[in-house]
């Protein structure tokens, strides 16, 4: 939960300061692309420490491994990049609502 929370307010904090540096809204699109993007590659690698942190400790490659057959040991990284991934949609979905609103003039820019 820490992570996504974390992709949200990063990705909130770099949009609004790319509208602030360029003086002028940001496509929405270009908002869901963004976003999409960063979450994808940050449970990229997220997966990748995930699946060589559990080559090195026992314990937690052996609670992963309980009552599942060797060849299944990927899984959790696996698991953990499609939830990433669905939850990068999810807060690309809310982020592009949110900044829709500097396109439609309902807010101006700061300056």
């Amino acid at each position: 939960m820490v992570n996504y929370v974390m992709l949200y307010l990063i990705c909130l904090y770099q949009i609004k300061k790319w509208i602030n540096q360029t003086g002028r809204y940001v496509f929405f699109l270009q908002v869901l692309g963004t976003v999409f993007y960063t979450g994808v590659w940050s449970f990229v690698l997220f997966s990748v420490f995930l699946a060589i942190y559990v080559r090195f400790d026992e314990t937690l490659a052996e609670l992963f491994s309980q009552n599942v057959p060797d060849i299944f040991d990927f899984m959790p990284s696996i698991i953990i990049l499609f939830e990433g991934l669905g939850a990068s949609i999810i807060i690309a979905f809310i982020q592009m609502q949110y900044f829709r609103r500097y396109e439609e003039g309902e807010e101006t820019l700061k300056k």
